[in-house]
């Protein structure tokens, strides 16, 4: 067994150990054996936190405001049906997010409801599609006077790039009369916000 292991193997094993751990290329990279300098780091960190913060002010006082309009217009709560005309649920996820944790807007007085006839508001969205334009005019009419109808992103607005498809009509206002139409693919929940507080600031008690 002695005769297996040469001089040479055991030189090179212990000069396999005499090596340092770091080469000298990553040693340059730490001079003097401090830690690396993470104030960049630390300042985007700080950045961003006070982006959140701001962001966060703006909602709450968007969402005060808005509360503020509905109970001038509609005494307690503003009911949203939601239609659907056949879009690719885009705006359907930014207004599943106007009820989640962070933007909040039941407890400003919005809730979105299962029956046009509990409605003051329809948001819809997507182009309307030749197999939902009667089931669009229905729930208009079945939706009390005086209501507000809202477009809710580019393919609702105008068609989108559905736009001159055999298989759609074009934007809402070709079924129904549109008060508020809200660009985007898809607008965000605080451009939707920020626009139904300009249309109820517009209308009268």
């Amino acid at each position: 067994m002695q005769e297996l292991i040469s001089d040479t193997m055991i030189e090179t094993v212990v000069n396999l150990f005499k090596k340092p751990l770091c080469s000298e290329t990553s040693l340059k990279s730490y001079p003097n054996g401090n830690e690396p300098d993470n104030r960049g780091i630390r300042e985007k960190s700080k950045t961003k936190e006070t982006k959140e913060v701001r962001e966060n002010q703006e909602i709450e006082e968007l969402n005060t405001a808005l509360h503020q309009e509905i109970t001038r217009l509609f005494g307690r709560s503003l009911a949203i049906r939601e239609v659907d005309c056949g879009s690719d649920n885009a705006a359907e996820i930014e207004l599943g997010n106007l009820s989640s944790p962070y933007y909040d807007i039941e407890r400003f007085g919005i809730t979105f409801v299962a029956s046009p006839r509990h409605a003051d508001a329809l948001m819809v969205t997507g182009a309307v599609t030749c197999a939902m334009a009667d089931a669009l005019r229905k729930t208009y009419d079945a939706t009390p006077n005086p209501k507000i109808v809202i477009a809710i992103g580019d393919d609702a607005c105008t068609g989108g790039i559905w736009k001159g498809s055999y298989a759609v009509l074009g934007g809402i206002d070709t079924v129904i009369p549109v008060d508020l139409k809200i660009p985007g693919n898809p607008p965000r929940p605080v451009e939707i916000i920020k626009s139904l507080l300009t249309l109820l600031k517009s209308r009268e008690k």
